[in-house]
C-alpha cells in the first residue's frame, strides 16, 4: 500500500467515531446477566453500611452465625431499558445511570440529542422505584445496569455518572458516596438529602475523600418545587460542612417536582463532566473536619475510661451515625471494648 494512503486511513481512523458492535439506539427491556463485582455483598456492606454495623454483621458471620449470600437479585429476572448513541467516542462512552422513582423509566425523547452528543449511555433498571428497598434492590440494580452496559459497549472509565429523580435522587446520592471511586460525578434531580439523615451514610475514608475532593454533584431542582428546593439548601449547607469541594445548582425555570427540559439536562451535564481541582481551601477545611471528628471520638474513650458506658453508647452511635467511615476504623474498636465492657 503506498505511504501517502496509509498515512490517509490511519488519520481517518484516528478521528472517526467507531461504531459499537452491539446494536445501538434504543434498547427497551433488556435482561440482566452479569453480576457486578461492585454490588457483591460483602464489598456493598463494607461501602454501604454504617461502619459499626458492617463490622458485627461481617464478625457474625465469620462467627458461623450466618452466610451472607455473594448477591441478593436473581438477574435472569431483572430488566432494564438502554439508550446507545450510534457515534461511539475514541475514548469510549460515558455512561449515565438513572435511578428512577417509578417502576420504569426510558430515556426521555428530548434527552437523546443532548446523550448523542456527548456520546453519553442512558441506562435505568426497572422495579427500581420508590417503593423497592434501596439495599436490597435499587443500589444492586443500578450497578449491575452500569456492568451490563460496560460488558456491552466500551466505556471511558472518566465518564461514568449516577443520576435520579426524586426519591431515585436520593437513592443515586448514596450510591455516588459508596462507589465515589467508580462514579465522578452525580446529578441529582429534585431528591437529595443532608449527611446522617435517610440512610445517608459517609463511606470508608478513602473512599469518601474521592467524593470530597474530585466528584461533582450537580442538584436540579424546580423552581416552584418548594419543599425540595428547600430541602436542597439544607443537603447543600451539609455537604459544604463536610469539605464536598464540587457543589453546582441548576434551578429548573418553570418547572415543578419534574425532571429538566433538554436545555437543562444539558447544560446539568456540562457541569458533571468538566473534571476541576479541588480549592485552595480544600486542605484546611479536611484538616479542621479530622480534628472535629478526633475531638469526638476522644469523648467516648474518656466515657469509657470513667465507666459511664451509658453515655459512651450515645456518643459513639451519634458519631458513627454521622461520620460514618470518617471515624473507622477507630469507632469500631470503641463499639467492641464497650460491648466487652457491657458484658463484664
Amino acid at each position: 500500500m503506498p505511504m501517502r494512503l496509509t498515512l490517509l486511513l490511519m488519520m481517518f481512523c484516528a478521528t472517526t467515531p467507531v461504531l459499537a458492535s452491539e446494536p445501538t439506539g434504543e434498547r427497551k427491556g433488556e435482561v440482566l446477566s452479569e453480576y457486578s463485582p461492585l454490588a457483591e455483598q460483602h464489598e456493598f456492606i463494607r461501602r454501604a453500611m454504617l461502619p459499626t454495623t458492617a463490622d458485627r454483621m461481617l464478625r457474625f458471620e465469620a462467627e458461623g452465625g450466618t452466610t451472607i449470600k455473594p448477591h441478593v437479585l436473581d438477574l435472569t429476572r431483572e430488566k432494564i431499558d438502554v439508550y446507545i448513541p450510534a457515534k461511539q467516542p475514541k475514548d469510549g462512552y460515558g455512561v449515565l445511570v438513572f435511578v428512577p422513582p417509578s417502576p420504569s423509566w426510558p430515556v426521555p425523547a428530548d434527552y437523546r440529542r443532548v446523550l448523542d452528543a456527548r456520546g453519553l449511555i442512558w441506562v435505568a433498571a426497572r422495579e427500581s422505584g420508590n417503593n423497592q428497598s434501596a439495599y436490597d434492590r435499587r443500589m444492586p440494580l443500578a450497578l449491575h445496569a452500569l456492568e451490563w452496559v460496560k460488558q456491552r459497549y466500551p466505556v471511558d472509565p472518566s465518564r461514568l455518572y449516577i443520576s435520579g429523580f426524586s426519591g431515585g435522587g436520593r437513592v443515586a446520592q448514596r450510591l455516588a458516596l459508596a462507589y465515589a471511586d467508580v462514579f465522578s460525578g452525580a446529578l441529582l434531580i429534585a431528591g437529595n438529602d443532608p449527611f446522617d439523615e435517610n440512610g445517608t451514610v459517609v463511606p470508608p475514608r478513602d473512599i469518601f475523600r474521592k467524593f470530597q475532593s474530585t466528584m461533582r454533584i450537580v442538584h436540579a431542582t424546580g423552581i416552584h418545587d418548594l419543599p425540595n428546593r428547600r430541602h436542597e439548601e439544607r443537603t447543600r449547607a451539609s455537604m459544604a460542612s463536610f469539605c464536598v469541594a464540587h457543589l453546582f445548582r441548576h434551578i429548573q425555570q418553570r418547572t415543578e417536582h419534574w425532571i429538566p427540559n433538554r436545555r437543562g439536562f444539558a447544560r446539568a451535564l456540562e457541569d458533571l463532566e468538566t473534571p476541576r481541582d479541588p480549592p485552595a481551601s480544600q486542605a484546611a477545611c479536611l484538616a479542621a473536619l479530622d480534628a472535629e471528628v478526633s475531638l469526638k471520638l476522644q469523648a467516648v474513650r474518656d466515657a469509657l475510661a470513667s465507666e459511664r458506658l451509658d453515655e459512651a453508647g450515645e456518643l459513639l452511635a451519634k458519631i458513627d451515625q454521622r461520620y460514618g467511615g470518617l471515624a473507622a476504623p477507630e469507632s469500631i474498636e470503641l463499639a467492641q471494648a464497650l460491648a466487652k465492657a457491657r458484658s463484664q
